[in-house]
């Protein structure tokens, strides 16, 4: 959870893991996997007055879904030294190192309430409709500009410009996944948002 208190994509991964457990000692697993379930340590042991904190940083009040580096080629060479960078720095760099090379790369969120949906950058769609049925979603939005630099932005961005055999839009899956509210958490919930992950 990059917003560290947001727990339905947590749980979803939870549910996920034995299926993707099962699938590996079946040889079902072809490349690698890489789940990252608390992306955020730093929002994660964020509290003021006793309440979780986790959606911005509360040194400098920014969103942790924002500032992460944009790269012109998917390339960790383009990455910036955050040697002396701050803690949040090195994190952002870190997960869009993670990022780089995996043909799929989701980001999961929720709201405070609401439908469960996607965000898509528009060189993804209508390729990523399958995705979106699979996964059962009540809408997807579609958007082509990231000049804040989200965590979804900088994981598709150093795509856009490069050969087609490197950007891979046929098979390439890059969202936000936005699982409705921060109360909906429960099993049958969990299981399902698992689902359409597997």
């Amino acid at each position: 959870a990059l917003h560290a208190g947001e727990l339905p994509g947590v749980v979803a991964i939870d549910a996920l893991m034995p299926m993707l457990a099962t699938a590996e000692a079946e040889g079902r697993i072809k490349g690698a996997i890489t789940v990252v379930p608390w992306a955020n340590p730093i929002g994660r042991a964020q509290y003021h007055f006793g309440e979780h904190q986790g959606r911005f940083h509360l040194g400098t009040r920014t969103n942790f879904n924002r500032g992460f580096p944009l790269l012109a080629a998917p390339d960790t060479a383009f990455l910036p030294d955050t040697t002396l960078g701050t803690a949040d720095q090195r994190l952002k760099t870190r997960l869009v190192q993670l990022s780089l090379g995996h043909d799929i790369v989701l980001d999961l969120h929720c709201d405070d309430e609401g439908l469960a949906y996607l965000y898509i950058h528009t060189s993804l769609w209508p390729t990523m409709a399958d995705c979106a049925a699979a996964m059962g979603v009540d809408a997807v939005v579609l958007w082509s500009e990231d000049s804040s630099g989200t965590f979804e932005g900088a994981s598709i961005m150093p795509y856009q410009n490069v050969p087609a055999n490197v950007s891979r839009f046929d098979r390439r899956v890059v969202t936000t996944v936005e699982y409705r509210g921060m109360l909906d958490v429960d099993g049958a919930l969990a299981e399902a948002d698992a689902e359409g992950l597997y």
